[in-house]
């Protein structure tokens, strides 16, 4: 059996800094900055940290609601577009093989557009692929809605 993949650090031996990670080719160009809570705290007020709890709870509540909906609502679309099982499975599996992608993207997309301004557009794109859903005339554009969920 092969050895530990990562060997621990010997005694004495500090991690690498911001500073040294900054400098590998991956990234250059990216400034790695880390503020405190205290530091944000003393930016936005007292009511920093129940605002991002709040955010955080509101997003993984919405997400969580939004991936059991459509296991609920399988006969009902089967139903309403007259498809079978199969074709109205197709609504989670898309939805569940895009939220792969945007969490494999988020990392890019934060490090050039920021966070604020990904989460904002990410909602802004979840909101109106709600309506596009809502609105929907045939199955292939709930299909195509859920993929903008995701």
């Amino acid at each position: 059996m092969a050895g530990p993949r990562f060997r621990p650090l010997p005694p004495g031996a500090a991690p690498a800094s911001i500073a040294t990670v900054r400098d590998r080719p991956c990234f250059r160009g990216h400034e790695l900055t880390a503020e405190t809570v205290d530091v944000l705290t003393a930016r936005y007020g007292p009511a920093y940290r129940w605002l991002v709890t709040g955010a955080v709870l509101l997003a993984m509540v919405s997400m969580v609601l939004s991936s059991t909906s459509v296991a609920v609502a399988v006969p009902n679309v089967m139903g309403a577009f007259g498809v079978g099982q199969d074709k109205a499975q197709w609504i989670a599996t898309a939805f569940f093989a895009s939220q792969v992608a945007t969490m494999l993207l988020n990392a890019w997309l934060v490090s050039v557009f920021g966070q604020r301004t990904t989460f904002i557009g990410t909602l802004v794109v979840a909101i109106v692929s709600c309506f596009i859903g809502g609105l929907a005339q045939n199955l292939e554009t709930v299909i195509l809605a859920r993929v903008l969920q995701g």
